[in-house]
């Protein structure tokens, strides 16, 4: 069986913008209609439509299953013409991406936010990305530099992002703000007003939870500015979803395998569902991007094209028909995640014998490769080794010292230039085992870690499976099994590796556990899970 997956709408500028697209799911990739791609016969072509097209990958997997899946490239058109207030010497823009602001029309540096202070009296532009990749610049404004500014109040107010039991208050941008307040009440009966402040004035919005459901309340907005308070902006009503018994709402989200232009937004999915929809957006940024999750897809929904760095926002809600017309939850209720190249989050050292460690860690979601330094406790200096993938787990260490600790950290890559790294991880320690105390002495033996060994099914139950494709010689070698305290739990001798071997392994309790094959030129490694 195979389920082929298209990845995620996309959006690009009408000007030139491109996108990767990724498909996943088998080992062959058809990508319909050719046009505008790279190549149509890989999963990760790059897309650059003139217009907005509809894509369909036709996956096929190794034993020549095929599954089809579509996503939708949106091309939006470019020619975006900002607007500039200004309040003062204080100049500013309405909501996109990125900005830069310009000086008689030459790049003002650092000026990169959604305002700017002018230090001198002259004309002021401003050049925006939108969400799309479009870019536009504003007309020439002439600004006053000794004009002092006011304490003003939002232009507008309105409500997004309904529930039963929350909503989310938004008003238009205001500079020169220190703090916002926010209050509401229910209409009928007039309840008492509920103040929230914002402090200090980082977001032109606000999530309220805790309503009740099918209830009319209104709500108002105004700003503090140093000693100076705006008076309320006005009243604005909203009323909040009736509770839906049969589409009840998601209620367990949350999102793993960060990476540097990519996540994983992940949800339980309530009873009655019968498809998702998402929307989300870059936190500070007002269009939300809807993405819908079809009937039969996983709970989860991998999102691409993200920005370095940046913190995010979304939420989900459930349909409940084929359809979604009428029969869907509220919004979940938007949830943050922060994009960037993380370190591995789990790192432990299995196996470990008298001379030599097996180093491993949780890939990292966008890495290219990994930094390791370590050294014996007790010494200074700290030795480097780099491994090159971003999917590689493990690293074999040899030439250590019997019965001595050490200590290692790592750090991911996720650049090939260094330039983009994580931090990296606490210390974790580990002490090589006394040759005696595994009755081995392999001073004298090559060591070969587990890519030459084969046990199967790993996690075992009752039997274990062993097979080694390592052209020796000597086809006969000892088996022992050991506890991770470096007890032998198991042993059986003169094993031929010429054919597949039958271990029982019923006896022993749940667990992990070391698997050694030996003879008096070799031995091999491997750790064990054993689940009954």
């Amino acid at each position: 069986m195979v389920v082929a997956n298209a990845g995620s709408n996309q959006a690009i500028c009408s000007s030139g913008g491109s996108v990767q697209l990724n498909a996943s799911g088998g080992v062959q990739y058809s990508w319909w209609p050719t046009v505008g791609l790279s190549n149509p016969n890989i999963a990760n072509p790059i897309a650059s439509p003139t217009v907005t097209t509809s894509y369909s990958v036709m996956v096929t997997s190794s034993s020549g299953c095929t599954d089809s899946d579509t996503m939708v490239v949106f091309v939006n058109n470019s020619g975006i013409i900002p607007n500039v207030y200004n309040n003062g010497n204080i100049v500013w823009t309405d909501t996109y991406l990125d900005y830069q602001w310009q000086f008689n029309n030459s790049s003002i540096n650092g000026a990169t936010a959604q305002s700017y202070t002018a230090p001198v009296s002259g004309f002021y532009s401003v050049v925006v990305t939108d969400g799309f990749g479009c870019t536009g610049t504003s007309n020439l404004a002439f600004i006053d530099a000794a004009a002092p500014p006011s304490c003003l109040n939002p232009d507008s107010q309105w409500t997004t992002s309904f529930s039963d039991t929350s909503v989310v208050v938004n008003w238009s941008y205001i500079p020169y703000a220190d703090q916002a307040i926010t209050s509401y009440r229910t209409t009928s009966p007039i309840g008492q007003w509920i103040q929230m402040l914002i402090d200090p004035y980082q977001t032109n919005s606000h999530t309220i939870n805790g309503l009740s459901p099918a209830t009319t309340y209104q709500w108002q907005v105004k700003i503090v500015c140093g000693q100076d308070t705006t008076a309320w902006l006005g009243m604005d009503n909203f009323t909040t979803l009736p509770v839906n018994l049969n589409c009840p709402a998601v209620s367990n989200q949350w999102v793993d395998q960060i990476g540097p232009s990519s996540a994983r937004l992940n949800w339980l999915a309530p009873q009655n569902a019968h498809h998702f929809e998402i929307r989300g957006r870059r936190s500070g940024t007002t269009p939300f991007i809807t993405i819908q999750v079809p009937q039969g897809s996983p709970n989860f929904k991998d999102v691409y094209g993200l920005a370095n760095g940046f913190q995010y926002e979304w939420e989900i809600r459930t349909i409940c028909n084929a359809g979604g017309t009428g029969v869907s939850s509220g919004w979940s209720g938007l949830q943050t995640f922060t994009t960037g190249c993380l370190e591995p989050d789990s790192i432990w050292t299995d196996p470990v014998t008298s001379n030599g460690a097996r180093l491993n860690w949780q890939a990292v979601v966008g890495a290219v490769g990994y930094e390791i330094r370590g050294r014996r406790i007790g010494t200074t200096g700290l030795t480097a080794v780099m491994v090159q993938g971003g999917s590689t787990n493990s690293k074999d260490v040899f030439g250590l010292l019997a019965g001595s600790g050490y200590e290692w950290t790592i750090r991911a890559w996720c650049n090939q230039n260094g330039t983009l790294t994580s931090p990296f991880s606490p210390f974790t320690t580990f002490t090589t085992l006394n040759a005696a105390r595994m009755q081995l002495d392999i001073d004298n033996r090559e060591v070969i870690f587990d890519h030459q060994v084969n046990l199967f099914p790993n996690p075992a139950d009752n039997n274990l499976f062993i097979e080694t494709n390592v052209g020796y010689p000597e086809q006969f070698v000892d088996l022992a099994i050991y506890n991770l305290s470096g007890k032998m739990m198991f042993e059986e001798k003169n094993l031929n590796l010429s054919e597949k071997v039958n271990v029982d392994v019923q006896r022993l309790e749940n667990g992990i556990y070391i698997v050694v094959l030996k003879n008096e030129n070799m031995l091999l490694t491997q750790k064990l899970t054993i689940i009954h």
